[in-house]
């Protein structure tokens, strides 16, 4: 069963009883209690439900469907976990990298962490990300050409070609889901290529990833875990599926909260 699926069913069982409750999920639908509260945590983000002790309920106001395009001007309700993770991935950037930045939230909190005091090349395919990143003099930024979508990004195949004709030395790809059986996968079909595109030209792959889409599998398959070079995580993902993820030979790094 997909995320999507087995979130589509909590939600259900949530209309139909008005509250649901953990371990009873997990018995349903068959998975462990740690996956039923990331999802949980997910429906939460998306404004789909109120988590409670054991469990959750319906929020205030529930919203047939949710839409949030994250910016770096005005990101306010991100995962806690998030800025830490953006903030240890930036210290993998050194002079004179050529890095690869897209347009999903962890890439927007990574903007104000970019290392200020050398030079390096920033190539995205976020129209935001790039407008975001014009006024910083060491940095060099090219953007992909094709179609721009919705939320400011292109996936579409001119985007590709442009990706198999550049250097890249370090491809940040933020927030796939990832477990060490399927390897990382997202929602899309557009932006599984693009970014196995990405990953089969960068010499260096590190993938950002917060707890709530660790040991998950998604729809569509990215890459397999062979196929990247490190995970940035944070200290609530699965202990068990970060040792299976370091056995297949992937650093795993997990940012720690400032005290």
């Amino acid at each position: 069963m997909f995320i999507e699926e087995r979130q589509q069913l909590i939600l259900e069982q949530l209309a139909k009883h008005k509250k649901v409750v953990v371990v009873e999920l997990a018995q349903l639908l068959k998975v462990s209690v740690d996956t039923i509260r990331r999802d949980l945590i997910i429906l939460e983000n998306n404004g789909l439900l109120k988590r409670t002790r054991g469990g959750a309920i319906c929020p205030n106001k529930l919203r047939a469907k949710h839409t949030r395009n994250y910016n770096v001007r005005d990101i306010k309700e991100v995962n806690p976990y998030y800025d830490v993770i953006a903030k240890q991935a930036c210290l993998f950037i050194n002079e004179n990298d050529t890095i690869y930045l897209a347009g999903t939230s962890i890439d927007y909190l990574m903007i104000k962490y970019l290392p200020k005091d050398i030079s390096y090349t920033v190539i995205t395919n976020s129209v935001i990300t790039a407008d975001e990143l014009k006024g910083f003099e060491n940095i060099e930024v090219f953007i992909t050409c094709g179609k721009v979508r919705g939320r400011g990004s292109m996936n579409d195949p001119l985007v590709i070609d442009f990706i198999r004709n550049v250097r890249i030395d370090k491809a940040f790809i933020s927030g796939p889901f990832i477990s060490a059986n399927f390897g990382i996968s997202t929602t899309t079909f557009e932006t599984a290529k693009l970014q196995k595109a990405v990953i089969d030209i960068a010499k260096q792959v590190i993938c950002p990833v917060p707890n709530v889409k660790f040991g998950i599998e998604s729809f569509v398959k990215i890459a397999d875990i062979k196929d990247i070079n490190m995970v940035i995580t944070d200290s609530e993902s699965l202990e068990e599926e970060i040792i299976k993820i370091e056995e297949l030979g992937v650093q795993v790094v997990i940012a720690q909260e400032e005290n």
